[in-house]
């Protein structure tokens, strides 16, 4: 029979029921809806793009969660959406202000950069060579626009001469400047006054006309110092530098030194002498020597009646053997660096014995050290 599961997303509800007492034998249950056969309604969401306004998505209107079509937005354009006006170049020399409208979603630009045109009264103007198409004229000069050097802005002028009669010719001349070449000046033909003073194409830097020169940069750390000057009157191109020195190719020297280790001796370091910085940090050499003395007697005072030294407590490994003239062994101890003159307890022969000691020192250098001693009985 007909009944209401309470849920708005089913229809057709219906349950079973005992008929003898109306006992639910199946409980109330509808068939469920779906984007086919419920109702839909369209809400806002957010279609994760940036450039897109209303978005919008169809859910089931029974649940308003159920989502029947994806979420879309209209998309942006220059018409619809937000715009700003930013600075910008347009690549024009000869405009100011330059500004564009962009698109603030993505930054597509609505309105093209474009700045205001200059003219001879906003902009910088400059004067240049012309030709004001006057014969009896020199130094001809106009004003244009600084930004673009085409712009006229003032009209073509020169100087009147006296030269305006007559034909002229360039001649080869010297304008007294050891820095120009090509020195020419204008003369009438007739006569040869001068309409043109002789004037030639300055010299500098970027012609032949330099040499390198041997200096001193100041720095005693540099080596073949050299400058660049031009020729004619000795300008400096390049400035006096040099090679700078290092502990590979500079003067050295060795001083004494304090390596701050006490069982080292010799202490020295290499320094630049240029600016006394370090090449070879302050080392020692490992003192290895080792008083032995080289007679003893058991009837004397001590510390001569035994056979006996001390070695340094960063030494290890020490070992002591004694052999008499006929070579055998008749002491060895790596502990007990004494001997007393014994052999198995009984006082041997006064005579020479030889002793060898062995022993490592801190940086693992082993060392072994002969000699002989006299035992005086």
């Amino acid at each position: 029979m007909t009944c209401d599961d309470g849920n708005d997303c089913t229809i057709n509800d219906e349950q079973t029921i005992l008929d003898s007492d109306g006992t639910i034998c199946i409980p109330c249950a509808g068939v469920p809806l779906d984007c086919m056969t419920g109702n839909t309604i369209t809400v806002s969401c957010d279609d994760g793009d940036s450039n897109t306004t209303n978005d919008m998505q169809s859910v089931l209107a029974c649940d308003g969660v159920t989502v029947c079509g994806p979420c879309t937005g209209s998309p942006v354009d220059c018409s619809t959406g937000t715009t700003s006006i930013v600075s910008c170049d347009d690549g024009n020399d000869c405009t100011i202000n330059d500004e564009q409208t962009i698109l603030d979603s993505d930054g597509t630009i609505c309105v093209p950069c474009a700045g205001v045109s200059v003219d001879c009264t906003t902009g910088v103007t400059t004067l240049v060579p012309c030709d004001d198409g006057i014969a009896n004229t020199i130094n001809d000069m106009q004003s244009v626009l600084a930004c673009d050097g085409t712009t006229v802005c003032g009209p073509c002028e020169g100087i009147p001469t006296d030269c305006e009669n007559d034909e002229t010719m360039e001649v080869n001349c010297d304008d007294g400047d050891p820095c120009t070449y090509d020195d020419i000046q204008i003369v009438l033909v007739s006569d040869n006054s001068i309409c043109e003073p002789c004037q030639g194409i300055e010299l500098d830097c970027n012609t032949p006309t330099i040499s390198e020169t041997n200096c001193d940069d100041g720095d005693p750390c540099t080596i073949n110092d050299v400058q660049t000057l031009l020729d004619c009157d000795g300008t400096v191109c390049t400035p006096c530098q040099g090679v700078l020195v290092d502990c590979s190719n500079g003067e050295t020297v060795e001083m004494s030194c304090d390596d701050g280790d006490p069982l080292t001796i010799n202490d020295v370091e290499t320094i630049l002498v240029c600016n006394n910085s370090v090449c070879i940090p302050c080392e020692g050499v490992i003192n290895t020597e080792v008083f032995l003395p080289n007679i003893f007697s058991p009837n004397a005072t001590p510390p001569n009646n035994v056979f006996a030294f001390e070695l340094p407590s960063s030494f290890t490994n020490p070992a002591l053997s004694i052999y008499d003239r006929w070579g055998n062994l008749v002491y060895f101890s790596e502990e007990n660096l004494s001997w007393d003159g014994t052999y198995n307890g009984q006082y041997l022969e006064s005579g020479v014995y030889v002793y060898v000691l062995k022993f490592t020192t801190p940086d693992d250098e082993e060392v072994v050290k002969y000699g002989d001693v006299a035992l005086v009985l």
